[in-house]
Parts: structure tokens; sequence; C-alpha cells
């Protein structure tokens, strides 16, 4: 997916380096057009339970994980002990990302998973 994005030139949509507020007239009606492709996008390859969460989302780059740090902030401190926690968290999205993934990405999905380690996916 990130792949495919990147070929497209989209993928700041998903990351969120390419953002709505940094456009302003004529480019800022092109950016919400872009976002809509990338949102139809990703919601043609995840699973059909996920399609409605995405269908509603305001731009490609999904802000829920955003509001899960909120209600469970990560450790602030730069600390070895902290690094643990953050690299586990960052395995979790990545895992309920690929699951989420429709059938039509299965084999992308059981190479990374069968990487050791398994690769990180912003």
């Amino acid at each position: 997916m990130r792949v495919a994005l990147s070929v497209k030139n989209k993928l700041g949509f998903v990351n969120g380096t390419c953002v709505k507020g940094s456009y302003k007239g004529e480019l800022e009606t092109q950016w919400e057009r872009c976002n809509a492709i990338v949102v139809s996008w990703l919601s043609s390859t995840v699973a059909s339970e996920l399609v409605p969460s995405i269908m509603y989302a305001s731009s490609a780059k999904k802000d829920l994980w955003d509001e899960l740090d909120i209600l469970g902030p990560l450790p602030s401190c730069d600390r070895e002990e902290s690094r643990s926690y953050v690299e586990h968290l960052v395995r979790q999205r990545l895992l309920q990302f690929l699951m989420g993934l429709n059938e039509s990405y299965s084999p992308v999905r059981n190479n990374i998973l069968l990487r050791r380690p398994v690769l990180s996916v912003n």
C-alpha cells in the first residue's frame, strides 16, 4: 500500500505530510479531490467491515490513532524503558492495519508477517 501510494505521489495524504491547511484557493480544492481519491482507494482495499469508518473520514490520514494516544499517552521520556513499549505499540498498529486489508493483499500481508523482525509500516 505504501509503495502504491508513493508511486502515485499520494503517500503524504495518509502519513500526514500533505495537510489541507497548507493549501489555499484552487489548490485547496485540488487537495480535497486528491484526498477523496485516496480515501476511495483505501476503502476498496480494506475488509468490508472497515469501509464505513473510512467512507466518512474527513481526510485520508485517520485520526483514530491520535485519539487513542490522547486516551493512553505514550511515555514522554526518551528512556530505554519506554522504547520497548513504543516498539510494541507500533507492532500492534502494524498488525491491526495488515489484518484490516482485504484478501487480495493476503500474499503481501503474509510476506510481511513472516519477516523477522516484522517491518515497520508508517
